[in-house]
């Protein structure tokens, strides 16, 4: 991204968050002097005084109404601006990212992998709570970017367990997760969403991967991943959300691309998802959502797994 396409957008979008705390609060000073003046109006004959104040009051609130106003235009015409150069920094995303597939400068395997260096413990917590929460025997589940296998892990009860991974040596790493057993009989990888069996899936995690596309590759994901869901199915998801002032400020050096929760909502809404969830951690450095297919989820399963599977202990 351009260096001055960012600090423009950035100094606009802090002028605009100071815009919209400018207040003056006296409505309620207004109302009270008001009342006073009207219950000792009566009581004199030489009213003239009370008038005036009576009429100071009145322009009083004439004012506070103009500057209302004033203040909404202002804050509308920063906003326009924003939106102008919104519109420029989800172009430049999207070339900047099909440019880099293009020449083969997008992450190497192991920055891909070092990415979830970034991961705060307050989300990584968050992350594994929704995780254990939603995963269950009854349902297969999707570990759509598994990196360094965090999450892949956690997900074990799924069953069976799929993994979308294009990288070998991503796929090596999850596969180090387990013993060899669950590895090569149990764990189905594939580098294709297009390859998963469709409305099966019960939960679908992606994590700490769309920070990193613009709007277009995430949408078409998006709705692979819908596909593979089962009615009732979870698709838990991390994203940037620029309406955070953190995640705005990692655009710097094109380390992520720019989204905001209305972007991502929208477009979510519109690949026929239902919102059930969002929030943020860290000061709003990090984003989650989770999102659900409509309907009810469902299985034949009548009891659970047979045999216990070990993870691989780690020396």
């Amino acid at each position: 991204m351009k260096k001055g396409l960012f600090e423009k957008h950035s100094l606009l979008d802090h002028f605009y968050r100071e815009a919209k705390t400018i207040s003056i609060n006296i409505d309620d000073n207004i109302t009270h002097n008001r009342q006073v003046v009207k219950n000792q109006i009566d009581r004199w004959k030489n009213k003239e005084a009370y008038n005036q104040l009576l009429n100071s009051l009145k322009k009083l609130d004439i004012a506070k109404q103009e500057f209302e106003t004033t203040k909404e235009n202002l804050v509308n015409a920063i906003q326009h601006e924003l939106h102008i150069r919104e519109v420029q920094i989800l172009q430049n995303d999207y070339i900047t990212y099909e440019s880099k597939l293009e020449l083969g400068e997008a992450w190497t395997d192991e920055e891909a992998v070092n990415l979830n260096n970034f991961i705060s413990k307050e989300f990584n917590n968050k992350i594994n709570s929704f995780i254990q929460y939603y995963t269950t025997w009854k349902y297969p589940s999707l570990d759509a970017n598994p990196i360094d296998g965090r999450y892949t892990r956690i997900m074990v009860g799924g069953d069976p367990l799929y993994v979308y991974c294009e990288r070998k040596a991503v796929a090596n790493i999850v596969r180090d997760k387990f013993n060899e057993f669950y590895a090569k009989r149990r764990l189905r990888i594939y580098n294709n969403l297009d390859k998963f069996p469709q409305n099966q899936i019960g939960l679908a995690v992606c994590i700490n991967c769309f920070e990193y596309m613009p709007l277009d590759p995430i949408k078409d994901i998006a709705k692979k991943i819908f596909n593979i869901l089962r009615p009732g199915g979870v698709f838990l998801i991390s994203y940037n959300n620029c309406e955070e002032r953190r995640s705005l400020e990692l655009l710097s050096n094109n380390f992520r691309c720019y989204g905001t929760k209305n972007l991502m909502t929208n477009m979510l809404y519109g690949q026929g998802y239902d919102i059930t969830d969002n929030g943020t951690t860290d000061d709003g450095t990090w984003s989650w959502m989770i999102v659900q297919k409509p309907g009810v989820l469902k299985t034949q399963r009548l009891s659970g797994p047979g045999v216990a599977i070990k993870q691989k202990n780690k020396s």
